[in-house]
């Protein structure tokens, strides 16, 4: 009977960082659980490596999980499930309680899964908590019977929702046909929340078996309204571990976690701070995205690896030896995301200007970079965002005025010219083409 372990639907970067680990540094087998054969199909052109990996693959419906891990408990011993985003926390959480080694209460994880819940949680657990008013809703209808007690200003976002994904802010003046047309658009059910203003912050760090929080990074976002949305992505600042809000963010953020019940698990949590202080705007029990993750092993020098941290905290039940973050590599340089933003939809037909960005002494790097024939539509999310990129320097204000010339040479790949454009788009009919034969190919017996 072998030692292994389940990871679920694992097309990413995050999954295979997560394998790499479970096999050098712990011994472990893995078992990919497919649920989507469709799915599964299409990555194998993204990720080759993934059918080569010494690990057992199978296809298992998601209302099958728990039946097929209390199988393969027989024939291995199962040290629990490696999530690596939002999706695969509650079908990993399934598989490691159906092989009866679950890693965290079911309940919690659940929790992080639905807001309303959550926060009806914290004020039950932590009456004090600063948090956000809510209610659930379905419809319109739901939203007029808040009546008197509907705030001023309000957020309507998906309880299960992620990525900034399916958000809209409205007030009390709001016409019922805005109203509609948003919640035509699907997602719900959503949770109308009281619209908190101030500077938004994120926390990332892990809790142990034993409850103990570490929090290893503090990033601010600052955002901008465009295509009809509000609060999308546009720089993303870290923040100093001497600053005043970093221990702000600190604080609070372990508060929540503590109050979450929350144990063995990565977290990424989102606040806002104003004239009152810290106030939780969302929480997830993963680790951070956006390539984010890392990142935050960059800025300690080495010392911290945040995907050991997770895996050994998903797979024993032991807390693990915590880390010596290196704070001093962490402040000695400003980090700035520089999220794109398309406001049209259109193709990338040239990369010139991401070769020129590439050179400047400031750019730190691709977390994804535009490439030629890339299909881009209106930024109304993280999703829809059609590059990214890190500045890195000692001045913050300097990488956040560099950042508006960076935008300009990158964008500039939507501007081609009419041969360019032709030749884009030929190539990438030839290159479909040739991937759908390829996956096809690779998909016969």
């Amino acid at each position: 009977m072998g030692r292994a372990y389940f990871i679920v639907d694992p097309y990413h970067q995050y999954a295979l960082r997560l394998m790499d680990v479970a096999s050098s540094r712990l011994g472990l087998k893995a078992i990919c659980v497919h649920t989507d054969p469709r799915k599964r199909f299409l990555a194998r052109s993204r990720f080759p490596a993934l059918e080569r990996v010494n690990a057992e693959h199978a296809d298992v419906p998601v209302a099958a999980l728990a039946d097929f891990a209390r199988d393969a408990s027989r024939r291995h011993s199962i040290a629990g499930a490696l999530p690596f985003n939002e999706p695969t926390l509650l079908p990993c959480a399934a598989l490691a309680e159906g092989a009866g080694v679950p890693w965290a209460p079911l309940e919690v994880l659940r929790r992080f899964r639905d807001k309303l819940a959550l926060v009806d949680h914290l004020h039950r657990a932590r009456p004090g908590l600063r948090l956000y008013r809510q209610f659930r809703v379905s419809d319109l209808r739901d939203i007029r019977r808040i009546g008197a007690d509907l705030p001023d200003r309000f957020v309507l976002k998906p309880s299960h929702g992620f990525g900034n994904h399916g958000i809209g802010f409205f007030d009390r003046e709001t016409p019922d046909e805005t109203l509609l047309r948003f919640l035509a658009e699907g997602g719900g059910p959503w949770v109308l929340a009281e619209r908190v203003d101030g500077r938004e912050f994120f926390a990332n760090g892990q809790v142990d078996a034993n409850g103990e929080i570490l929090v290893y990074a503090v990033f601010e976002y600052h955002r901008v309204a465009a295509n009809g949305r509000e609060a999308l992505d546009h720089l993303t600042a870290k923040v100093r571990r001497r600053s005043r809000f970093f221990a702000q963010v600190d604080s609070y953020v372990r508060e929540v976690v503590a109050a979450t019940g929350l144990v063995r698990s990565p977290f990424h949590v989102e606040v806002k701070i104003d004239e009152r202080g810290p106030c939780l705007i969302d929480a997830g029990a993963r680790l951070v995205g956006n390539r984010n993750a890392f990142v935050c092993e960059d800025l300690h020098g080495g010392s911290l690896d945040p995907f050991e941290l997770a895996c050994r905290s998903y797979l024993s039940p032991l807390p693990a030896e915590p880390p010596q973050l290196d704070w001093e590599a962490y402040d000695e340089n400003e980090l700035l995301y520089v999220q794109g933003l398309a406001t049209r939809a259109g193709r990338v037909y040239a990369t010139d200007g991401a070769r020129e960005v590439e050179e400047l002494p400031e750019f730190a790097g691709w977390v994804a970079r535009p490439e030629p024939g890339q299909r881009i539509s209106p930024t109304v999310d993280l999703f829809s965002s059609p590059w990214c990129l890190l500045l890195r320097g000692l001045d913050l204000t300097r990488l956040i005025g560099l950042s508006g010339s960076v935008r300009e040479r990158v964008d500039a790949g939507m501007r081609a010219s009419a041969p360019v454009r032709a030749a884009v788009e030929l190539d990438g009919v030839r290159r479909r083409a040739q991937e759908t034969l390829s996956r096809f190919l690779r998909g016969r017996p």
